[in-house]
C-alpha cells in the first residue's frame, strides 16, 4: 500500500448538539454503542441510530463533556436526524437542537499529520477515540492518522493559513471520501436512512456497535442477526469508470434485479470508486449502475 498523503481538507458536515443534563443517558439509550466514555472529557465514539426495524437512520460522531454533547454528521442529515430523534425524547432533561452554520470541520489526514499540527499549533488527541482542544478548536481522532478538527467558521482562515505554512497539502472533500472509502468507513445520508443494518456496513467491526449495552431502538434485531450467523449483503469496495454515483443508487446484476446499493463514492484517476452494500450471491454476477455503467467489486475488500 502506498504511504497516505498529508493533507487537510475543509469539509461540509453539519454538528447536532444534545443539551441537559440527561443529554448522556439519552443518546446511550438511542443508539447502538457503548457512549458510557464521553462521561469523562476527551473522548469520543462512533454511534448509530435505527429504527425499530434495525435499519440505520444516521450514523453520528459524538464528543464533548458534561451537559453538552455534540454529534457531527454529513451535511443535510442534521434536521432529518434530529426529527427522527425528538418523539423520543419524552420526559428526559435534554435539548436538541442544530448547530447551524457557525461552526465548521476540517479533516486532517497523513503519517505526517501530527507533527504539522503541531506546528501550526494544534491541539493533538492522543490516539483513535481520543480528543483534545483549546478554546476555539476542538479536535478528534477518528483512527491513525485522521483526524476532525471542529471549529467557528470565523477561525478558518486562520486555520487553513496555518496548516498551509506547515505544510499540509491543500485537499477538498473528495480526497477526504477517498480516504474514508479506502479505510472502509461508511456513513448514511438522507437517501440511505432506513436502508441499512449496522452489520451491512460492518460497523460492528468498526467498534460502532455495543452488543452488551442496553436496549436500544432495533437492537433485538441486530443482536439476533450476530447470534444466528450474518446478513447476505456486505459492504464493498467497487470501481467504476462512470461519474461518481449517488448515495443509494441501484446496482443491478446481468438480469437486470437489483443486488444492491452505493453508500458513498468519490471521483479518482479511474472513474470513481465507492463503497457499496452487495447482495452476497451476486459477487459472481456482472454488475451495474444506471445506463449500464459497470461496476468491479475490489477483490479482497468486505
Amino acid at each position: 500500500m502506498p504511504p497516505m498523503d498529508t493533507f487537510y481538507a475543509p469539509l461540509t458536515d453539519e454538528f447536532i448538539r444534545f443539551s441537559g443534563a440527561d443529554a448522556l443517558s439519552f443518546l446511550q439509550a438511542m443508539t447502538t454503542n457503548d457512549l458510557s466514555a464521553l462521561a469523562n472529557p476527551g473522548n469520543t465514539r462512533l454511534t448509530g441510530f435505527c429504527s425499530p426495524q434495525g435499519r440505520l437512520l444516521g450514523l453520528m460522531q459524538v464528543s464533548g463533556e458534561g451537559d453538552t454533547l455534540y454529534a457531527r454528521v454529513p451535511a443535510g442529515m442534521a434536521e432529518p436526524l434530529i426529527e427522527q430523534l425528538k418523539p423520543f425524547v419524552f420526559r428526559s432533561k435534554i435539548e436538541i437542537s442544530p448547530v447551524g452554520g457557525r461552526w465548521c470541520v476540517v479533516g486532517a489526514a497523513g503519517a505526517d499529520m501530527v507533527d504539522a499540527l503541531r506546528r501550526a499549533d494544534v491541539p493533538v488527541p492522543e490516539g483513535p477515540g481520543q480528543t483534545a482542544g483549546r478554546e476555539g478548536v476542538h479536535v478528534m481522532c477518528l483512527r491513525d492518522h485522521v483526524m476532525e478538527i471542529a471549529l467557528p467558521l470565523a477561525e478558518l482562515t486562520g486555520l487553513t493559513a496555518a496548516l498551509d505554512e506547515a505544510q499540509l497539502r491543500a485537499g477538498d472533500a473528495s480526497d477526504w471520501e477517498r480516504l474514508a472509502i479506502a479505510d472502509g468507513i461508511p456513513e448514511i445520508y438522507p437517501a440511505t436512512m432506513d436502508q441499512f443494518i449496522p452489520q451491512m456496513l460492518d460497523l460492528d467491526k468498526l467498534g460502532a456497535v455495543s452488543f452488551e449495552k442496553g436496549c436500544y431502538p432495533g437492537q433485538e434485531i441486530i443482536a439476533r442477526i450476530r447470534s444466528r450467523g450474518s446478513v447476505k449483503r456486505h459492504m464493498h469496495q467497487a470501481q467504476t469508470d462512470a461519474e461518481a454515483p449517488q448515495p443509494g443508487t441501484d446496482i443491478k446484476d446481468d438480469a437486470g434485479k437489483s443486488v444492491g446499493n452505493v453508500v458513498r463514492s468519490a471521483r479518482n484517476e479511474k472513474g470513481s470508486i465507492l463503497l457499496a452494500v452487495i447482495a452476497d450471491p451476486a459477487l459472481d454476477a456482472a454488475l451495474s449502475l444506471p445506463g449500464s455503467a459497470p461496476l468491479s467489486v475490489i477483490q479482497g475488500q468486505q
